[in-house]
């Protein structure tokens, strides 16, 4: 029986898969881990070492406490903002996907698109918040346009650069096959831009959580930008840094999984 698990175990370290994506994605789980277990560790130091009283800072002890006593209000309003984020990074992906195609098709196009995009990137999300509110009103709505105002430009500018960056050897050869515009765009411009996507991807989904967080702590009635702000008039410590902590996992979590799934579809390009 040894001698028929050695070959199976040695035939799996060596597959593709787990060069490209097993071994990567356990080293980041296992560095994850030790990097939690630094930060808890400087965290309780630091509160040790100058005295910070817990109505300024709470401890680690105190955080999992509040986690531990309010897991079902965190549950529910966590999936509220991982639903505002799912919303808006989807609809601002497909509309900077679609616009980057137009881009990528028409100069003329890109000239009009690329300054409006650079316009809406440089308002201050807090500065238009009030103002998407009274278009769609309070909750949801404004989180998830806010999020899609926030995740739409990475997405857009990645978008045009990969799609840029397919080789014109390669689109002369569909041309010699008989490829339509829609068949060379779908099958030699999109594999070419899946790494520059997955970048926009990296950047794009954190900061629609980030986002969706302020819409709720500006205008929201729910979910864990509201949460701190209830928390902090409360004087919840406990509760204020087990948000914190919470959607900075949260944040982290999705950024992986990008960077995860970004190795698993693109380890050919390497």
């Amino acid at each position: 029986m040894t001698a028929n698990v050695q070959p199976t175990l040695r035939s799996i370290v060596r597959s593709p898969a787990w060069r490209h994506w097993i071994r990567p994605t356990f080293g980041s789980l296992a560095w994850s881990v030790l990097g939690a277990v630094f930060f808890i560790a400087l965290w309780q130091g630091i509160i040790l070492a100058f005295g910070i009283p817990p109505y300024l800072m709470a401890s680690p002890q105190m955080t999992w406490n509040a986690l531990l006593r309010e897991k079902q209000v965190l549950w529910r309003n966590t999936g509220v903002t991982l639903w505002e984020m799912v919303a808006g990074l989807g609809v601002g992906s497909t509309f900077a996907l679609v616009l980057a195609g137009l881009c990528t098709r028409s100069v003329a196009a890109e000239r009009t698109i690329m300054p409006f995009a650079i316009t809406l990137r440089s308002i201050p999300v807090v500065a238009i918040a009030p103002l998407i509110t009274l278009l769609v009103g309070r909750g949801l709505g404004t989180s998830i346009v806010v999020a899609t105002i926030v995740c739409f430009f990475p997405m857009l500018v990645n978008a045009v650069q990969g799609f840029k960056s397919t080789q014109r050897t390669v689109q002369e050869l569909f041309h010699v096959c008989g490829a339509d515009p829609w068949q060379i765009f779908w099958w030699a411009r999109v594999p070419f831009a899946l790494p520059h996507l997955f970048t926009g991807l990296r950047a794009a989904a954190p900061a629609a959580i980030l986002g969706a967080m302020l819409a709720e702590w500006l205008t929201g009635t729910q979910g864990l930008g509201y949460m701190i702000i209830n928390a902090a008039s409360r004087r919840d410590q406990g509760l204020l840094w087990a948000v914190v902590i919470l959607s900075t996992l949260l944040a982290l979590g999705v950024f992986w999984l990008v960077a995860t799934l970004e190795r698993w579809l693109t380890h050919w390009a390497k």
